[in-house]
């Protein structure tokens, strides 16, 4: 069963195939108005702190509710708390400012996130895109790194080997300063912008490596930080990917 799974979630985070972009899908994903955050007013009887706190706990639950009902049902979700931390943005400054832009950068990372995988990459390269301002205004080195992996991911998706490697290269910066997890991701996605171009040895050893940061992740909720996907069994799932990819079916089929 724990095989099945990971071979499923592997399913979902591999870029192989060509993202779908069905009207049905579309309108099951749309975000909802910008408005709803309007009408939130923050103070003595509302702690910012207290919201931020709540919002930190809450971003566990919808990673817990993507992994097990699947984007769809987690991105209202997501969206929602984006206009809380939105408003906030428009009405808090001083130094609380810096904990909710990155608390937002987590959030608009996570919407990016689900909307590539729903099958909708303008939104996703949008909410990356956003995610990186506010990584960066927050000064947050891990948030950067993920934003640019993110892109990654998106430029393997839509075929272009080179982009994804010089990006995940990008995210692998000063990676002593990301946490183990993070490192495995970092290694998994450089394997598959090395398979895409046909690289089959680069691609086995990056994934080789990818153990020795490999974690384990029995909640599914992330608590572990992003890249808590990678565990051993994911990653092995991944290696059977770049098989495919580099056109060895034979030895992808034992790994499987």
């Amino acid at each position: 069963q724990a095989v099945r799974v990971e071979t499923m979630e592997a399913t979902r985070r591999s870029r192989w195939s060509t993202v779908a972009t069905g009207s049905q899908e579309r309108a099951t994903t749309a975000a909802p108005p910008q408005t709803a955050g309007e009408g939130l007013t923050f103070g003595p009887t509302v702690p910012v702190d207290v919201v931020l706190e709540h919002l930190r706990d809450q971003w566990h639950a919808l990673v817990k509710t993507d992994n097990l009902l699947g984007p769809r049902y987690a991105l209202f979700g997501v969206h929602g708390q984006l206009a809380v931390l939105v408003a906030l943005l428009e009405q808090v400054g001083g130094h609380q400012r810096h904990s909710i832009v990155g608390l937002a950068a987590q959030y608009a990372e996570s919407a990016a996130w689900l909307h590539e995988d729903a099958g909708d990459l303008a939104l996703a390269r949008h909410w990356t895109g956003q995610a990186t301002q506010w990584a960066f205004e927050a000064g947050d080195h891990a948030m950067l790194a993920w934003t640019m992996l993110r892109r990654a991911q998106q430029a393997t998706t839509t075929g272009q080997p080179g982009e994804a490697i010089s990006l995940t290269r990008a995210a692998g910066r000063g990676e002593e300063r990301l946490p183990s997890p993070m490192r495995a991701a970092v290694r998994v996605q450089a394997a598959r912008g090395y398979a895409l171009a046909g690289e089959a040895g680069t691609a086995q050893r990056l994934l080789d490596a990818a153990h020795s940061w490999a974690t384990v992740d029995t909640a599914g909720d992330a608590r572990a930080g992003h890249g808590s996907y990678c565990t051993p069994g994911y990653i092995e799932v991944e290696r059977a990917g770049c098989w495919l990819a580099t056109g060895h079916p034979g030895r992808a089929l034992p790994v499987y």
